[in-house]
C-alpha cells in the first residue's frame, strides 16, 4: 500500500459503512410506508408477506446488482425483482436523489 492511503482508506470504508446502515435504514423505511399503503387497500403483496425477501432485493439492486444478477445469482423470480423495484421506484430515487450529491462531494479529493 503506497504511504498517504492510510487516512482515505479508512475514510473510505466508514464512508461506505456509514452509507451502507442509512441504505439499509432506508430500505426499512421504505418498506414500512409500502405495507401501510398496502394494508390500508388490502392489498397482495410481497412487502406484507416476506418484507425480509423484499430489503434483500432493494438492498441487492442499490448496491448495483442488476436485475439479472439478482435472479441468476440469488435465485430470485424475475417476476418478482421486477414487482418489488416497481413498487420502490420513488423510495429508490428519492434516497440517491437526497445523498447522491453528498456522497459524490465526499468522494472528490
Amino acid at each position: 500500500m503506497a504511504p498517504g492511503l492510510d487516512g482515505f482508506l479508512i475514510s473510505y470504508h466508514w464512508l461506505v459503512m456509514a452509507t451502507k446502515e442509512e441504505l439499509i435504514n432506508q430500505i426499512s423505511d421504505s418498506i414500512q410506508d409500502i405495507v401501510k399503503d398496502k394494508e390500508a387497500i388490502q392489498a397482495r403483496s410481497l412487502s406484507r408477506h416476506n418484507p425480509k425477501k423484499v430489503a434483500e432485493i432493494l438492498y441487492l439492486y442499490s448496491t448495483g446488482s442488476s436485475q439479472t444478477r439478482i435472479v441468476k445469482k440469488y435465485g430470485i423470480d424475475r417476476g418478482t425483482v421486477i414487482s418489488v423495484l416497481t413498487d420502490y421506484a420513488d423510495h429508490l430515487g428519492k434516497f440517491w436523489q437526497d445523498r447522491g450529491p453528498e456522497l459524490f462531494e465526499s468522494l472528490q479529493p
